[in-house]
Formats: structure tokens, C-alpha cells, sequence
């Protein structure tokens, strides 16, 4: 249709039977029809909405352009460009591209080869029919979401594999699988599993259950159970209890109690009381260390060589040697030989009849030749407090020396002297040992020793002051000639 024929269009349906005002607007959009038709006819559209006669480029269908209200390219759909506002490329969509654009104008998106770029245009994403991957800022590949597993800083080494589970090491050994709630070592094998509360040692048998409280032998055997507070030797028996404070032997006896401070034989019966100071023998004890006993077989006392008695016993229990008292008996009980006279003869011959009538054997006697058997003095000396005493029990060989401190004021140095009976005739040299237990804890703290030593006497040291109102007993001894 022509511009006459459409005028003349618009003259016959609209024109001729419209009221002024709608002839007016239509003859007007008549015209400005009839200039579009030109402007094509020319290759140009003018925009002429808003401003009809602004004369701002809007369409150049020659070059296949359109222009936003600036001025500025929007959409070159001739070379399939479209821009932003600033004129920054913002699309490219052709039969080989099809790209997105930041506001730098940097490639962002490749949707035709499915690619994404981050704002350097390094490759950060991929996706495809067959990938479905991410890079890191180097480019690297990081990740692949379509494999689900997320790769090291090679790019060609997964450290984890979601869609498994899986954390993996170097070598693509698997390090962990959560699927399975196992952790592997560097081997492959399985060292935890913490659904079952297990570690193990090299995919075997479990070395620790935590859920059970077990350690095992690498057999798989238990052997400490610390719910239960037993311990298992390697075939499984009970070898302990550290709540009873026990442990046992293989065939189930209880061979210590260190709560009740026992030993005990292969029976069961007490060997050893660390508490009461006894051994034991078949459940008889046979030595006491406090009392300083020891028993037969019988239970008989044997020997004792206690601080007040020193004697020997036959199976019946009578006295047979009394060295205490120095003092020899008879079968009977009777003192036969008293060695302890220094008038006494140096040996004797006894005949005796027992209440068998039966010859009682000779006996011979030698006395020691060696040492006076007389008590030594004992004087105090120093400051040893006020009502301080000193005693001496024994002869010029051996004896004990009890020192009671006084009140008051006390220091240390020579506290007393000890004097021989009957002195040495070349040489004397005491030596000094604690005997009881305040003596016994003076020796981390307090040095103790025989001073000023001759042939006729000596003198106790101490380092630093005593306790006021504290019994010492020491046990001297002298070798000399």
C-alpha cells in the first residue's frame, strides 16, 4: 500500500466520520507513519516517541543497530554485539561465540563452550555434558562436581570424593571414608573406626575399643578392660584387678593385693605380708620382722633377735642359746652355762641325764676372748635441753646409745661421750647407725658420726640441733685391738 492509497484509507473508514478531535489524532499519527516510511526508504528511524523531534539516532537498519536514548550502541545485532550504557561490550552471540562480559569488559561467561572466567579471565568453571568441573585462581583444576571429588594443587590428584564418601592422600590412598566412619593409614589399611569405636594396627585385628574400653594384644585377645578394671594375659585369663587392687596367676589364684599389702604362693596362701612384716610358708608364717621372730615349720618359735631377746629354741620352744643374757640351757630349760661370768671357766664338761635316761652329750664352751663385757659410760655434753638424758645397753663390741632431749634451748655438735670400760690397747673405731625411725629420718638432713675417737672413748656429732623432747637411739659398734 502506497502513502495515496492510505491516505485515501484513512479518509473513507476514519477520517470523514470522526469528531475533530480523533481526526486531528489521527491524521497526525498518519503523518508520522508516512515520515517512518521515508526514514526507512533513507536507512535511518529517529526516535520521535518523547521527542519527536529530538533527532536522536534510534535504529540504523543499514548497519543493524539499535541506539539507546544517548546516543550510545546498545545492540549491534549485524555483528550480534550488545553493550551497556557506558558502551562496554556486554554480549557476543555468534555462530562460534557465545560470550558474557563484565563491567571491565573481561570475558565472564562462555555459555557456548560452557565456560566461566573470574575477573583476571582466568578459567574458573566448566560445564558440559560430560564435565562439570571448577578451577582455582591459577587456572588449576580444583574441583569436579559432576565426578564429585575435589582435586589437590596438582589438578590431577583428588583429596576428596564426595559422591564416595572418601577423603584421599597422596597416591589417591584413601585417608578417610565417612560412609564407612573409617580412617586409613598410609598403606590403605583401616586404623579407626569410630562407628564401632575401634582403632586397629594395620587393618587387623582392633588394638583399642573405646566403646567397650578394651586394649587388645595384636592376637585380638583383650587384655585391659578399663570399665571393668581387669587385665587379660595373652590367652585371655585374668591377670589383674586395679580396683580390688589385685593380680593373678593363669590358673585364677590372687598372687598380689597391694591394697591389703599381700604376696601369695602358687595355692593361694599368704607368702609374703609387707604390712604385718611376716613371710609365710603353706600359710604358717615363719618370720615376723617387727617382732623380730622367726617359727619351724610348726609354727614353733625358733629365733628371735629383737631389741630386748636374743635366743635360740629348740622344736619344743625352750630356750636353747640366750646370747642376749649370754646364757646356755639344757634340754630341760636349765641354765647349764652362764658365759657371761668373767670368772667362768673357759670350757666345761657336763654329763646329765634327760627323763629318758639317756647320756646327754659333752659339751664344750669356748668364751670370747675379745672385748671387755662391761656396760661403757655415757655422759651428756653440748646443749642438749634441759632434763636431756643419755644411757648406753651393751659392752665395749656393740650397744645402743638412747639419747632424750630435754626442753629449752638445743644445738647441734658433740651431744655426749661414750667411754670404754677398759680402754683398747692400740686402736678403737666406733661406728654409728640409726635405730629408730626419728634417728633413721635424721640422715637426709642431719649428718650423724663418732668424733674425737681413741682407744678410751668417743664422742656423738650432730650436724644441726635436735628436736626438744625426742628420744635418739643410735647402735654403735667398735672394731679395735
Amino acid at each position: 500500500m502506497n502513502n495515496a492509497n492510505i491516505v485515501n484509507y484513512i479518509d473513507a473508514h476514519i477520517y470523514n466520520n470522526a469528531s475533530p478531535l480523533i481526526r486531528g489524532k489521527v491524521l497526525q499519527n498518519a503523518l508520522s507513519y508516512l515520515a517512518t516510511m521515508d526514514a526507512r526508504a533513507s536507512g535511518t528511524f529517529t526516535d520521535g516517541q518523547d521527542s519527536p523531534n529530538d533527532g536522536v539516532l534510534s535504529i540504523d537498519f543499514v548497519n543493524r543497530i539499535l541506539y539507546d536514548a544517548s546516543g550510545n550502541i546498545s545492540i549491534n545485532y549485524g555483528n550480534r554485539f550488545a553493550y551497556d550504557d557506558n558502551g562496554n561490550l556486554a554480549i557476543e552471540w555468534t555462530v562460534s561465540e557465545r560470550l558474557l562480559y563484565d563491567f571491565a569488559g573481561t570475558n565472564s561467561v562462555d555459555f557456548g563452550n560452557r565456560y566461566m572466567y573470574d575477573d583476571l579471565g582466568t578459567f574458573a568453571m566448566r560445564w558440559t555434558s560430560s564435565e562439570r568441573q571448577w578451577y582455582d585462581y591459577s587456572g588449576v583444576l580444583s574441583g569436579d562436581f559432576g565426578g564429585r571429588v575435589f582435586i589437590d594443587a596438582s589438578g590431577s590428584a583428588a583429596s576428596i570424593d564426595y559422591g564416595n564418601r572418601e577423603l584421599l592422600g597422596g597416591g589417591n590412598n584413601i585417608v578417610a571414608n565417612w560412609d564407612s566412619y573409617y580412617l586409613y593409614d598410609h598403606l590403605g589399611n583401616y586404623s579407626v573406626d569410630w562407628n564401632n569405636y575401634y582403632l586397629t594396627a594395620n587393618g587387623g585385628y582392633p588394638s583399642v575399643d573405646w566403646g567397650n574400653g578394651y586394649l587388645f594384644y595384636s592376637s585380638g585377645i583383650p587384655c585391659v578392660d578399663w570399665l571393668t578394671t581387669y587385665l587379660y594375659d595373652s590367652s585371655g585369663d585374668v591377670a589383674g584387678n586395679w580396683d580390688f587392687r589385685q593380680l593373678t596367676s593363669s590358673s585364677g589364684y590372687v598372687t598380689m593385693n597391694w591394697d591389703a599389702c599381700l604376696l601369695y604362693d602358687a595355692s593361694g596362701n599368704i607368702s609374703i605380708d609387707y604390712d604385718s612384716r611376716t613371710l609365710g610358708d603353706m600359710g604358717v608364717v615363719f618370720l615376723n620382722w617387727i617382732t623380730q621372730m622367726a617359727y619351724d615349720g610348726n609354727a614353733v618359735l625358733s629365733v628371735a633377735w629383737g631389741y630386748s631377746d636374743r635366743y635360740l629354741a629348740d622344736e619344743s620352744g625352750t630356750h636353747s642359746l640366750d646370747w642376749q643374757n649370754k646364757l646356755l640351757y639344757d634340754n630341760a630349760g636349765n641354765v647349764v652355762i652362764n658365759y657371761s661370768d668373767t670368772n667362768a671357766p673357759t670350757s666345761i664338761t657336763q654329763t646329765a641325764t634327760d627323763s629318758s635316761d639317756k647320756i646327754a652329750t659333752t659339751a664344750f664352751v669356748q668364751a670370747a676372748a675379745t672385748g671387755d663385757r662391761t656396760t661403757p659410760s655415757a655422759t651428756l655434753i653440748g646443749v642438749t635441753g634441759s632434763g636431756a638424758t643419755v644411757s648406753v645397753v651393751g659392752n665395749s663390741k656393740f650397744g645402743l646409745i638412747t639419747l632424750t632431749t630435754g626442753t629449752g634451748t638445743i644445738t647441734g655438735g658433740d651431744v655426749c661421750t661414750i667411754g670404754y670400760a677398759t680402754p683398747y690397747s692400740t686402736v678403737a673405731l666406733p661406728t654409728l647407725m640409726p635405730y629408730n625411725y626419728v634417728t633413721a629420718n635424721l640422715t637426709a638432713t642431719t649428718a650423724v658420726f663418732p668424733d674425737s675417737c681413741n682407744t678410751g672413748s668417743f664422742k656423738v656429732f650432730v650436724s644441726a640441733p635436735l628436736t626438744a623432747s625426742t628420744v635418739y637411739v643410735w647402735k654403735y659398734s667398735v672394731d679395735g685391738y
